[in-house]
Parts: C-alpha cells; structure tokens; sequence
C-alpha cells in the first residue's frame, strides 16, 4: 500500500516477536510494513526536499533564504528583528481595524495605528508630534476673519452686491472684474451740451468759462520815463507810439520826489499836442497824478509836460509811467486816504488791467490780491508809489483781484487815483473753454482750479460740444490703470502729478477710461 504522508500521519504497527511473516492480520505482514515505510520515506524527502529544490511545496524551497546563524520567524515574533525584508500586501491586525487606517511610528518605537478619520479631514502634526486628524479650513466657508473657501465673483455678483456665491462660499472680487464692473456701478452722468469758447477736441478737459466776441483787450506799447528837474519850470519830452488800433486809449501814471527845497508840480501833460484829460494832476504838495487820452494819434508822437516848484533852488527827479491800451472801454475812479486809514481798490470782474497813481507825502505800504500789478517808486526824500497791472487774461482768472493802500506820514495827502477797462465787446459767461491747472481764480484764502468735466465731442468755436461731468468717461487714450489723475499744466489735458494749482481729477479704469473724482 501507499503510504498517507503528508495529507496524514502514516500509522504502522510493529510486530511482536512471535508474529509471523506471513501474519493472520495484513498490516503485520512482512511485506506491508517495508512497502508502506518505503513509501513513508520517499514522502518525508519530497516533504522536506532537495539542497536547492524548485518544488515549492518542500521546506527545502521555503527555508532557501534563511542562512547562516538566520532563523525562521515565530508567529509572535518575540525577540526577533527583521532586516531588510518587503513585505507585499501584507496584513496588520490592531483590533478594531478598519479602512483607511494608518498606522505610525510611537513614542515607544511600536507601530501604532491611527483610526481613519470622518469625510473632509486632514493630517497635521499634533503637539506631541503624532499625526493626527483636523478639520480643514479649506473646506470651510471663508469670513473677514476666518480663512477657508471662496469663490470668484461674476460681474452680475458684484453689480448685485452678492456676498454668497452659487457654492455657497463667500465670494471674492477680482481686481479685472471689478474694473470692468465699475462702468456699471456707477453711472455716467448724462451729457451736458455747450457752446465752445475756442476749438475743443473730444477727450479734452473743459470749464465754464467766457468767450469774447471781438478781440480782447490789449497793449501795444508801454515804458518808463525817469527824468530830473530843477527850478521853478522843467519842460520835459519823451517819445512814445502808439499803434494802429481801434478803441485807443493812452494812460500816464506820473510820481514826483525832490532832493532839496520843496515838491515838483505837473498841471498838464500833452501827447502830440493834445491835452490829456486828468483825474488829478499835482498841486502844491501833492506829487503825483493819472491822465488819461481817448483815441490818441497813431505813430510816433512826443509826450510833453513841465514840472513847476516853488523855488529856483529846488531839484528832484520824475518817474512817468505809459500804457498805449486798445479795444478797450474804461472807467475811473478817485478816493482819499483820511484819518490815517487804509483804502482798498478792487479791479472789476472782466477788468483786463487797471492802473494807480498814489499821491501825497510818503504814501506808505501797499498789499495786492492780483500778481499782475508792478509797483514803480521814485527814490528821494519820499518814496512815490505807482501800481499798474500787467495785461493778463483776467476774464478766464474769474473772481476779481485787489490792492489796498496804507496810509503815509501826510495821509491827508493820499489819494488813489484808478482806471480800469472792460473789452469793447464785453466776454459772455456760459462757453466750454479748455480747463488748466495754472487757470485759477482767487478765493478767500485759497486758489481754485476750474474744471467742468471732458468733452465728448470735437467743437471749432461757438459750435456745440457735449461734456461728461461725472461718473466716467471713456474714448481716451495712454492712461495708466489704477493711477490717479489730475488737471495739468497743458490745456485741456491730464497727468499722474498735479499741476501749479492741484486739481484732482479722478482714476483711471483702464487705458480709455477715467472714473471722475466726485464719483470716487
């Protein structure tokens, strides 16, 4: 028979010594018992196997890689260490395992396990520097104060004001979206329409300004005389022309000092031998004056007057001060310095310039509102002070600009004496004119740059033009996104720094867009 190893234990009994060979019970015959150990040890050897067996059922096979001083491994593993060993899908039991267990290195230097945690946790490492799990603040709805998830606002969100997305996450602006929001935020203000004061081009920045039908007023020639007299009668002459223009009107401002004796008189003055009309000439102690010559003679003419003293001994000198003006009207005026107190004298809205002559003893101080006046003063024994304005566009300034005179030492003496100017055709108010920094009209304490808006169309002159006065503004051109901008220098344009007189103007929305400041 064949023997049952391996599949069971081969079971042989040993005869007796009184058994015989040929014995009554089979398993005791001679030959049974040899054949079935025979096969019993041809069972052991393929159990246990050859030196280098394939067969991978023998421990031969199973035990090749343990060598040398190496044993096989305990079920426990009880003072056993493992070298270099890969395990492949190896199993680990800790009690209570279940899926999405991890398993770590302790304290001890065991391995741990660390039961999965619940749907949207994370890892981080506890104080005690052991993995554990948390909540994840990415996974949570983010606040002012608590970060998380967010989601990026539509344009419709952000012109709605919508705090919470379609996610349910607080919603985030994008700088891009919100530029291009902002068009619909905020409205543009509707156009206004004008009549152009001067050429505008669309994109241009304007004001409410005048415009002026005929030429404005102007000057063309003006100078100085400085001469010395002595005696009881100096004649004295002095070359000056006057061009050919229309509405002519000549000015002499005139103040005399002496050196010794007494004061020098001037009753008249002529020019090209026709008297000038005084608003005062000198008398006896009074040193100055104002004459005036409507339509004077074109050309070159001589402008003549003498000075007269009281005494053959007397000397001095004679400052006269001469403006040819044209396409001018004029009015004047003559007020007194008395009791010792001051004298103001304001130049008219549309004034183009006026003029001052100052008279009487030492004259004292003069404070001016306007930076167009010149003051002109004879040095002697007294100081003369004469004020005429320069010829600066005062219609676009706007406002009105002043000079007050403080009494003197003879302040019974002091008079101010004044001419002023308006345009034959007087400027009309309610014309788009292009807006600059250095264009400002004096407040009470301050400059104040005018600026209406920017235009939206082209106009020549007196043609109408369309202006965008709040919100924003598009059609322009090389703005710098995000920067602000204001009124500058060069008519009608602006910049990123501010002019003479700063004038914010607004922030650029993008390279054409410019979102104006009273919309910010």
């Amino acid at each position: 028979m064949s023997t049952t190893f391996p599949t069971t234990k081969q079971t042989i009994p040993n005869p007796t010594a009184t058994d015989l060979l040929e014995n009554a019970s089979p398993t005791l015959d001679h030959d049974y018992q040899h054949a079935t150990i025979n096969d019993t040890v041809e069972a052991l050897e393929d159990k246990v196997g050859i030196d280098g067996s394939v067969v991978t059922t023998s421990h031969s096979y199973k035990l090749a890689l343990i060598t040398g001083a190496n044993q096989a491994v305990s079920t426990d593993g009880t003072g056993q260490t493992l070298t270099n060993i890969t395990l492949t899908n190896p199993q680990m039991n800790f009690g209570g395992d279940a899926t999405g267990d991890m398993y770590y290195r302790s304290a001890l230097g065991t391995t741990a396990r660390l039961p999965i945690g619940t749907a949207g946790q994370i890892i981080q490492t506890s104080v005690a520097g052991i993995p554990e799990w948390t909540s994840n603040p990415s996974a949570a709805d983010a606040s002012t104060t608590v970060k998380g998830v967010v989601e990026e606002a539509t344009q419709a969100e952000v012109i709605a004001g919508t705090a919470t997305g379609g996610t349910g996450a607080r919603l985030f602006v994008n700088p891009s979206t919100l530029i291009s929001s902002l068009t619909s935020i905020i409205p543009s203000v509707a156009d206004i329409s004008l009549p152009a004061g001067e050429t505008i081009t669309a994109g241009q920045a304007v004001y409410l300004g005048y415009y002026q039908t005929g030429s404005a007023i102007s000057y063309d020639n003006k100078n100085i005389f400085s001469d010395s007299w002595s005696g009881t009668s100096t004649p004295i002459s002095n070359s000056f022309t006057v061009g050919n223009n229309s509405n002519r009107i000549l000015v002499v401002s005139f103040g005399s000092d002496f050196s010794s004796g007494g004061v020098g008189s001037v009753a008249s003055i002529s020019y090209g031998g026709v008297p000038m009309t005084p608003l005062q000439s000198s008398s006896a102690g009074i040193e100055g004056g104002l004459f005036y010559l409507v339509n004077p003679t074109v050309g070159a003419n001589n402008l003549t007057y003498t000075v007269t003293s009281a005494g053959g001994g007397y000397t001095g000198r004679i400052a006269v001060q001469v403006y040819s003006i044209y396409n001018a009207t004029y009015s004047t005026s003559n007020k007194a310095v008395t009791s010792q107190t001051s004298i103001t004298e304001v130049i008219p809205t549309y004034g183009d310039c006026i003029g001052f002559a100052f008279k009487g003893g030492n004259p004292g101080s003069a404070t001016q509102t306007s930076n167009e006046l010149t003051n002109n003063t004879q040095s002697g024994n007294d100081t003369r002070l004469g004020y005429f304005s320069g010829m600066s566009d005062i219609i676009d300034v706007g406002g009105s600009s002043s000079i007050t005179f403080n009494p003197g030492t003879y302040s019974t003496y002091d008079q101010i004496y004044s001419i002023s100017f308006t345009p034959v055709n007087a400027p009309t108010t309610g014309y788009a004119k292009l807006a600059t920094a250095s264009n400002a009209y004096l407040g009470t304490t301050d400059r104040y740059v005018k600026f209406l808006g920017f235009a939206t169309t082209s106009a020549s002159v007196t043609q109408t033009v369309y202006i965008k006065t709040d919100g924003y503004v598009s059609g322009l051109s090389g703005l710098s996104t995000n920067s602000l901008y204001y009124l500058s220098n060069t008519k009608g344009a602006v910049a990123t720094s501010a002019g003479t007189n700063s004038k914010k103007i607004g922030i650029a929305l993008s390279a054409t867009t410019l979102l104006m400041k009273d919309s910010i």
